[in-house]
Parts: C-alpha cells; sequence; structure tokens
C-alpha cells in the first residue's frame, strides 16, 4: 500500500497523468483514497468468502457508509492497473456496462447484492447467486451482459464505485498482478481504504518524498486546498517548520492554482 518504502510504489500513487485522468473523470481536484498492489493466485476447493470467482457487486458498500449519487454525478473515479497479460494468466475483471438512463441494473438504489441491505455477505459466485436466488433476486442477467476485456501489461481500467463488476478465477499455476487505485472529490463521504498514510510518518522518508511533489500531487493526498479556511498564520508557520529541513515550501503551495 501507499505510502511505501519502495519508490515506484509512491511514485504510482502520485503519477501526474493517473491524477488528471481522475480529475477529468471527476470534474474536480482528486484526493487519493487507495492504491494498493497485490497478487491473485489460482485456487483450488470451495470458499463462500473466495474471490476467485467472485460475485457480481458494487464498491461502495465498503467504501461509504451511504449510497452513491445519482449516475451522472459521480464522486470516485477508481482503476485497475494491470500489471500482467491476462490472456496468459487469467483472472481479468469483468464489468457490465451501463445500458441507459433505463437500465434497470443501474436504477437506485443499489440493493441487489450481496452484503447490502440485510442480505448475508457471500463472495463466491455460486454461493452467492444460490443465496439471491432463494431471496427472490434473479441476477442471471448481469453474468449475461458481462463483458471480460483481455489486459495486457499496462493496461488500466477506469470505473466506479457504483458500476456492476467482478473478479474471475485466474488460470492453474498461474499468478495475476495488479494496482488498484482510487480518487474522490473532496466533499465526498467516502472512507480512505488504506490504512492511513500519515501513520508512516516521523521517520523522515515519506516526509522527503512530499517535498517532491507539485502542488496538485500534494492536493490528492490530503494536503487542504491552498483557498481552504485552514489556513491561518499558525497553520502556515507550522506545516512550514515540520517540513523545512527537507526542502519544502509551503508558499510554492499556497500560491499554486488548484481546480
Amino acid at each position: 500500500m501507499f505510502p511505501s518504502k519502495i519508490d515506484s510504489i509512491n511514485k504510482i500513487a502520485t503519477n501526474k497523468i493517473l491524477i488528471a485522468m481522475a480529475g477529468q473523470l471527476l470534474n474536480a481536484a482528486p484526493r487519493l483514497i487507495q492504491m494498493v498492489a497485490w497478487a491473485k493466485n489460482s485456487t483450488t476447493g470451495h470458499d463462500s468468502r473466495s474471490n476467485d470467482d467472485q460475485r457480481m457487486h458494487m464498491d461502495y458498500g465498503n467504501n461509504s457508509f451511504v449510497h452513491p449519487p445519482p449516475f451522472n454525478n459521480p464522486n470516485v473515479a477508481s482503476c485497475i492497473l494491470y500489471l500482467s497479460d491476462t490472456e496468459e494468466t487469467g483472472g481479468g475483471t469483468a464489468i457490465v456496462p451501463r445500458n441507459g438512463p433505463t437500465d434497470k441494473w443501474y436504477t437506485s438504489p443499489y440493493v441487489s447484492m450481496p452484503g447490502q441491505a440485510g442480505y448475508e455477505f457471500v463472495n463466491n459466485k455460486q454461493d452467492a447467486e444460490i443465496m439471491m436466488l432463494y431471496e427472490g433476486c434473479d441476477r442471471t442477467e448481469l453474468y449475461e451482459r458481462e463483458i471480460i476485456p483481455e489486459y495486457d501489461i499496462g493496461d488500466v481500467l477506469w470505473y466506479r464505485h457504483d458500476v456492476w463488476h467482478r473478479g474471475t478465477p485466474v488460470k492453474p499455476g498461474k499468478v495475476r498482478y495488479v494496482i488498484n487505485l482510487a480518487w474522490t472529490r473532496a466533499d465526498t463521504p467516502i472512507l480512505c481504504w488504506n490504512r492511513g498514510f500519515t501513520q508512516y510518518m516521523y521517520y523522515g522518508w515519506l516526509e522527503r518524498f512530499i517535498t517532491t511533489l507539485n502542488p496538485y500531487q500534494l492536493y490528492s493526498l490530503g494536503f487542504p486546498h491552498p483557498l481552504s479556511s485552514y489556513w491561518c498564520k499558525e497553520t502556515i508557520n507550522g506545516t512550514q517548520a515540520r517540513y523545512e529541513c527537507y526542502g519544502f515550501d509551503i508558499k510554492k503551495y499556497l500560491e499554486a492554482t488548484i481546480i
């Protein structure tokens, strides 16, 4: 997870192109909430909580206490950066595109899934759909409509927390590597998926990394907006004092233009 003593992790979390793309999708300056690099292995056996052949779901449920806003006003831009060729490894993410404003599966509220509205949480596709059928909810159509692109190394899938998707099986003996990232607008009730960026402070390496970032990158990590009422003489002087030994100049940040 970001932040990490592995420099490439930190550079991807603050990649200028990814931040710009997230900002364009959100129509706002984006705030990072997730950066996780992980491996998915082929599995054997049967476990209702397994993510091997995952159930169809949306991500908002374990990122927020509330419900997504109207579809034309997204508040999360998520992406999966593939570090594997899924033609070789399998494990490509399946998605169900929205078929316009009358699509019944994209009609709010989005509660027809395990773990929502009293439905038991089951992750495995087979067990999840048996349970949902028992509860009177036939979700067969979602699987009939799913698309599983072939992802190559370096490909990026952008999606939202209110898009139907799922993980698919990795081929026997293979490992699929990806990086999951997500950004939100500053005014959204989304919680940080990572354990907390600032828990890695005090040791110098993260402070030094912070001083290498431009204002847009700093804002994406949680620095208050340059025009925020947070900034006053005391907070400006205190922040400068905290980082000045690493070469940080708070004046450059406060004079920056951020959307």
